[in-house]
């Protein structure tokens, strides 16, 4: 089964230009699993890979800040940390707001 997301385009560093490793884990699993365009996709979400996702935001959000800031964003660090909050807002929103009874899960959201 897949998930129904509807996103509005958003910019982000290409996995290979991000040089943290939080950053590029995260990257790579919104790559992967949740392809930010502005249109609806589907997309399978796994509870394990949103719960990694989560916890790698939180590290990523609180442990490493002053550390990890990619230089591939330039000067523009304030979007980037935006972009992670966001990010993070909607994995923990599905893992609060969703069934999880079966290891794939169907519904349909705009964010």
């Amino acid at each position: 089964m897949g998930v129904m997301l509807l996103f509005e385009k958003t910019p982000y560093a290409s996995v290979e230009t991000v040089g943290d490793f939080y950053s590029r884990a995260m990257l790579h699993w919104l790559n992967k699993n949740v392809c930010l365009v502005d249109a609806a996709v589907d997309v399978e979400l796994h509870k394990g890979h949103i719960h990694h996702l989560v916890n790698d935001l939180n590290r990523l959000t609180t442990e490493n800040r002053d550390q990890i800031f990619p230089l591939s964003w330039g000067e523009n660090e304030e979007d980037y940390w935006k972009y992670v909050a966001e990010v993070k807002t909607w994995a923990e929103k599905i893992l609060k707001e969703f069934d999880f009874s079966s290891n794939k899960l169907s519904f349909s959201a705009s964010w």
